[in-house]
């Protein structure tokens, strides 16, 4: 373990808590166009963040548009930024169940040549939006396995050039060397593509490989192939338990354990006083609109009912252990329930100001604390923060929060020169390709 944090930007245009949206300022008139990403991007880089990471969302599921529940598509989003920013990472979220895997690898290697090395893949197998694609969601277990042939392909893809092929000869008039660029021979039950691919071995060799599932299958899958994992954890005893069991599970598939980098969710509420902060954690919770929420909830859980109760009675917990699945969240909130008899009412503010992420409200030196403890205790290896409103509380984050860290001497003051990866510590995969 470092003795210095990982630190990635959730990317959240209008905010992480969900109502932050309604906040006055809160610039959800420009969203879609590139300014407001550019503005964020280069305060996240001023601020030496490690990356951007963009998550996705395939369908509105049950609710109508609502700023947060739409977002930018993230492969236009980072190409777009590549060319606008120096040192920061770009990560995007892209599906294993709904692409090729191809089409989406080429667009990932020419994204990390354009940025010279700061691309990332969120792998994700999705659960919801079949309604939108020609593919029938298929079953989790199905859908990682699918995942597990999906990435192997990608890697094989990726290594198809040597990376010494281009040799740019201008002499003989050989730009690439035909002996040191292989076709794919691998076949899958699920997918097929030999090659060769049609663009060099870029600058990390693949883009980083990112992960966010914490059920079991999750976890075996980010184990063989995840080098950053997002998680949520609302509780640092929770925390801690996945922390272990994960690098447990990365050295049982051969590899070391500072090979994985494992980085929870946090939003800060940041304020110049603790009891400031949480007013203003209150305002933004007093924005839900249940009518919205309770259908959201409904889905995150598992398809449950919960419309018909009163918002201020405390959940039946037999109602979540009807859930049809389990996801990889239901844990936090099931034991809201059991543990703290929570009511809906103050399940669905738990989700509008966390969505199962720590969530902390106070002064810099309080979100500080709280991010020291995790720290410094086997929590994680630092954190994906969430500002909870754009722009203001990114602007604490950046230029308050950032600064307090660094002279607790927890983050660095300056980018490494490379890559992402060489930011993170984490090597260049060898290249499989042998002449």
């Amino acid at each position: 373990m470092s003795d210095q944090m990982v630190l990635v930007n959730f990317f959240t245009p209008v905010g992480r808590v969900a109502s932050s949206w309604r906040m006055p300022g809160s610039r959800a008139e420009d969203l879609y166009g590139l300014d407001l990403p550019l503005e964020l991007a280069r305060m996240a880089e001023d601020a030496k963040l490690h990356a951007l990471f963009f998550a996705d969302v395939l369908s509105f599921e049950r609710t109508g548009p609502n700023p947060d529940l739409t977002g930018y598509e993230p492969l236009t989003l980072m190409s777009a930024l590549a060319g606008l920013t120096k040192n920061i990472g770009l990560i995007a979220t892209a599906s294993t169940t709904y692409n090729a895997p191809y089409n989406l690898a080429r667009m990932l290697n020419q994204i990390d040549h354009l940025s010279k090395g700061r691309a990332g893949w969120n792998i994700v197998t999705s659960w919801t939006g079949e309604e939108n694609f020609d593919t029938a969601l298929p079953p989790k277990e199905e859908r990682y396995a699918r995942a597990d042939e999906f990435v192997r392909l990608c890697k094989a893809l990726w290594d198809c050039w040597s990376d010494d092929a281009v040799i740019v000869d201008r002499a003989n008039g050989i730009w690439a060397d035909l002996n040191r660029i292989r076709k794919v021979t691998e076949h899958g039950e699920h997918f097929r593509a030999e090659g060769p691919f049609l663009v060099p071995r870029s600058p990390q060799g693949w883009p980083l490989m990112v992960q966010a599932g914490q059920s079991e299958e999750g976890q075996l899958f980010a184990a063989q192939h995840a080098e950053l994992v997002f998680t949520a954890k609302s509780e640092l005893s929770l925390a801690q338990e996945f922390y272990a069991s994960l690098k447990g599970k990365v050295e049982a598939a051969g590899r070391k354990r500072s090979d994985l980098v494992i980085c929870p969710g946090v939003i800060p509420i940041i304020a110049d006083t603790d009891a400031e902060a949480e007013e203003l954690a209150n305002e933004m919770a007093n924005l839900i609109n249940i009518e919205v929420e309770i259908p959201e909830l409904e889905s995150s859980l598992g398809d449950i009912k919960l419309d018909d109760l009163d918002p201020d009675e405390v959940v039946p917990l037999e109602r979540l252990d009807a859930s049809t699945d389990k996801n990889s969240r239901f844990e936090n909130y099931r034991r809201l329930v059991a543990e703290q008899d929570y009511t809906l009412r103050q399940l669905l503010a738990f989700r509008n100001r966390s969505g199962g992420h720590g969530s902390v409200a106070g002064t810099v030196n309080t979100v500080a604390d709280y991010m020291e403890q995790w720290f410094r205790s086997g929590a994680c290896d630092g954190f994906a923060i969430a500002p909870s409103y754009i722009p203001q509380g990114f602007h604490d984050v950046c230029y308050k929060l950032i600064p307090e860290l660094q002279n607790r001497g927890l983050f660095r003051t300056e980018y490494v020169e490379g890559t992402l990866r060489d930011n993170l510590g984490i090597s260049r995969p060898d290249n499989v390709f042998r002449n």
